[in-house]
């Protein structure tokens, strides 16, 4: 009977580790996945504040040029 219940106390221990552990492991993932998409944001606002700036700087002229075309031609 004594075995018994250490063994049921053993199991429901390791049941709520290997909970515990899947929570830390979800936290840790949404936290890169939180990451990833700010950074992903940051590099598009980037991107939209340098076409801002050159539009119009470049307003009224006859071509112009995008952050993309001018990222390559400074390479």
């Amino acid at each position: 009977m004594q075995a018994d219940r250490e063994k049921e106390v053993h199991a429901l221990l390791e049941a709520e580790q290997r909970r515990i552990e899947e929570e830390k492991a979800k936290a840790v993932a949404l936290e890169a996945e939180k990451r990833r998409e700010e950074e992903e944001l940051l590099q598009r606002l980037a991107e939209e504040v340098v076409e801002s700036h050159f539009t119009s700087k470049f307003k009224g002229k006859t071509q112009i040029p995008t952050a993309f075309s001018l990222f390559f031609k400074c390479s």
